[in-house]
């Protein structure tokens, strides 16, 4: 069966802070103690994803904590964390992909690829790139079990209940066109938007924008 057959996805990009992933962790931990999460490698084999955890980890450990990646694969900037839902089954990964090293210090004169009119952007700035997380998963192959169908979209909309409780609709503008940017799937965290108004960062998905 070919995959995009029954294909549901749930995407969010997301700007935090380290109190607002203590925050979402915190909620997954008291609402949600059966999601468990791993620290992603991309490279590993498949049975380390289908496998229990061997120890249980809070998200925001497996996220802000420098976790050994003696390999070339270690990535200093992103930290990744997954889990498998519904419980206990591998429909699909949960992915949360967090950028925790910020804010980027950016020169567009130097940092920019040399075909990039860079006239229009302030001669220095910071900003703060996007976090993600998602999941996508394929009903066709669980029509037969119902009861696993509903526990999947419980437990989806639940982790996103609470991710919107510490994160908030993201209202803002491009640097340089100043066309209006809106969209439900951008979120930031309360800490984090604190943050980016005190010190006038921007935020960065593909484009740069200006929070209102």
């Amino acid at each position: 069966m070919a995959w995009t057959q029954g294909q549901k996805t749930k995407n969010s990009y997301l700007w935090m802070a380290e109190q607002d992933i203590l925050a979402f962790s915190d909620l997954l931990l008291a609402n949600m103690p059966e999601i468990i999460f791993k620290p992603y490698f991309s490279h590993k084999e498949d049975d380390y994803y289908n496998n229990p955890p061997t120890s249980v980890s809070s998200l925001h450990d497996i996220l802000t904590k420098d976790i050994p990646k003696n390999d070339q694969y270690t990535n200093k900037f992103i930290s990744q964390a997954f889990t498998v839902l519904p419980t206990n089954h591998s429909w699909g990964i949960l992915l949360f992909n967090y950028n925790k090293l910020y804010p980027n210090h950016i020169c567009p004169s130097t940092d920019f690829n040399p075909y990039i009119d860079t006239t229009a952007y302030p001669e220095e700035f910071f900003s703060v790139q996007a976090s993600s997380l998602g999941i996508r998963w394929n009903i066709s192959d669980q029509k037969n079990d119902p009861h696993l169908c509903a526990l999947m979209d419980q437990q989806i909309k639940q982790i996103w209940k609470l991710l919107n409780i510490v994160t908030k609709p993201v209202k803002c503008h491009e640097l340089i066109t100043g066309a209006t940017r809106s969209s439900p799937n951008y979120r930031i965290g309360k800490q984090m938007y604190e943050l980016v108004k005190k010190h006038y960062w921007y935020i960065q998905q593909g484009q740069f924008y200006v929070i209102e």
